[in-house]
């Protein structure tokens, strides 16, 4: 479990460096590309990877949809995003400029791009290089 020891250690050094780089102790993460923030991103993602393992691999409780179909076509998905972001049904042009209508469109955008890919796996189409 190489990736719990690495998530445990990148976790304790981002919690020491918020230490000793404040005088008056702990402070909030930044995201501006700190040392801080990259350490509390990858302890993070390590132990979200090994949760996932334990929960998909190890106990077998999930199957890992819909990740697993988005997977096998990420190419696509990746090609199809780019060429058609700022293009209905995927994205439109907020009204509001609110965080709630940008949380929205991209929740909306992403479960398009999600149900695309589920129907491109049972239907066994797959963009492969």
């Amino acid at each position: 479990m190489e990736e719990l020891n690495v998530g445990c250690i990148t976790f304790i050094y981002e919690s020491l460096y918020c230490l000793v780089t404040r005088c008056h102790g702990f402070h909030v993460v930044s995201p501006h590309r700190s040392v801080s923030y990259v350490l509390s991103m990858a302890s993070t993602a390590f132990l979200l990877l090994i949760f996932c393992y334990y929960i998909v691999d190890v106990k077998q409780w999930w199957s890992g949809a819909p990740f697993y179909q988005a997977g096998m076509n990420s190419i696509f998905l990746y090609v199809g995003s780019e060429v058609l972001h700022g293009y209905l049904p995927w994205t439109w042009q907020a009204y509001t400029e609110s965080h709630a209508e940008y949380l929205a469109m991209h929740l909306w955008g992403t479960s398009l791009w999600l149900i695309l890919a589920a129907y491109m796996h049972s239907a066994k189409i797959y963009f492969v290089l």
